[in-house]
């Protein structure tokens, strides 16, 4: 703690005022820092600040040569301290990553801001409010290795080589990747970056990668990409070559779950007479896109395209079968 500038700030200010005349080497001493960054210290307290510091030769050391200074205060009210408890819970649902130092420190920094006491009934709190997350997936301590490295790659732009395990395959292939991104989602983290097996740009779950290494060599970041517009026309993370026209009925009681949220960015949502609702999508890839639709069951139906309600129909055909009926023509 300090180490932080906000902490040497604040103590600065307290032994000024309890008349000390500390100076430079003393101060540095004492926080463990260089003396130059007690000096930046001091220039932030004086210049940004307005703290009337001065230096007096006779006693070897800075006072306020006036009174009447004080620091900003930062008062937070009950409600933003509940919103700073619960903020902490859910920033630290995913710890493991290299953030999760940097979101200790930010929050202990605010926690300087605070009155000295504060009383707040947190077991309250815990009792009126949680939070659903997917489990995070795969092993923690190989995902948050590969994160740490995978974070410092893109940082960089340094290409990786890695052993990645393709579950759609069931092949284990090497890899050359350019990495621009990682994503987080449904409790799997993603590298999004160009394939140089495969020449275009590809999703790799990093609890999938079996070995990784980085290779020592630069890469050239496109310009082109835009992680808001990749992921845009996706239903989820699944892309394909093309856009896909999709429209699926809904029955009148699933439709009204259909209404109560945006999808997808494209979606447009015609209502029927009957109260049922045909919810039309444009999307990248229809994978996820039809695995979701079955959630449903015989309460959504596949209008177009032809392709996919066939997709649905084999899928439906399957699980008839496997439960020993058949559907009828």
């Amino acid at each position: 703690m300090e180490r932080h500038a906000l902490y040497r700030i604040y103590q600065i200010d307290r032994i000024l005022r309890e008349g000390r005349y500390p100076n430079c080497r003393e101060l540095a001493e004492r926080f463990e820092v260089h003396r130059r960054t007690v000096e930046r210290d001091i220039e932030v307290m004086r210049d940004q600040m307005g703290a009337p510091i001065e230096f007096d030769r006779g006693r070897g050391g800075y006072h306020y040569a006036s009174s009447g200074f004080s620091l900003p205060q930062v008062r937070l009210t009950e409600g933003e301290m509940v919103a700073v408890y619960l903020g902490q819970k859910l920033l630290l649902q995913y710890a493991g990553t290299p953030y999760e130092a940097q979101i200790r420190q930010a929050l202990e920094k605010i926690a300087l801001l605070l009155p000295n006491e504060v009383s707040m009934d947190l077991a309250q709190v815990d009792r009126g409010i949680s939070f659903g997350f997917e489990a995070a997936r795969g092993d923690q301590e190989l995902v948050t290795g590969y994160f740490t490295k995978l974070n410092t790659a893109v940082a960089n732009c340094e290409a990786v080589e890695i052993g990645y395990f393709a579950p759609s395959t069931g092949q284990t292939t090497r890899r050359r990747v350019d990495g621009y991104h990682l994503h987080l989602r449904d409790g799997a983290w993603y590298l999004i970056g160009h394939c140089h097996l495969r020449g275009k740009i590809r999703l790799f779950a990093l609890d999938r990668i079996l070995e990784l290494a980085l290779s020592g060599e630069k890469f050239e970041r496109s310009s082109e990409f835009i992680i808001s517009e990749f992921l845009a026309d996706a239903w989820g993370l699944e892309r394909g070559e093309t856009l896909v026209e999709i429209a699926v009925r809904f029955d009148p009681f699933p439709a009204r779950y259909i209404r109560e949220r945006v999808w997808h960015s494209s979606q447009i949502l015609e209502e029927l007479q009957d109260g049922s609702v045909i919810l039309r999508v444009r999307v990248s890839g229809v994978g996820e896109f039809m695995r979701w639709v079955l959630r449903f069951g015989a309460s959504a139906e596949v209008l177009e395209p032809a392709e996919l309600r066939e997709a649905v129909r084999r899928e439906a055909e399957g699980m008839v079968g496997r439960y020993g009926g058949r559907i009828a023509e």
